[in-house]
């Protein structure tokens, strides 16, 4: 994931398994998507994703791991 300015500006799937609707469907939900408005991978990503499975819960949980979204202060 290349992340520039706290924006997503790319995604590779590398030995992912993952098909090629589902990497697609992932950089059109996440591509120039702000980390701010996302709060939690696994939530956001099955609020917006048509191909839930096994493989995109698995790289969810561990962008949540990796990359968790720091919660934002109350105003």
């Amino acid at each position: 994931m290349n992340v520039r300015h706290g924006i997503i500006k790319g995604l590779d799937f590398k030995d992912s398994g993952m098909s090629i609707e589902a990497q697609e469907e992932l950089r059109g939900v996440l591509v120039e998507q702000k980390l701010q408005d996302i709060r939690g991978w696994e939530h956001y990503l099955r609020e917006r994703l048509e191909l839930w499975d096994e493989r995109l819960a698995t790289f969810a949980r561990r962008l949540d791991e990796v990359m968790p979204i720091p919660e934002q202060p109350k105003s």
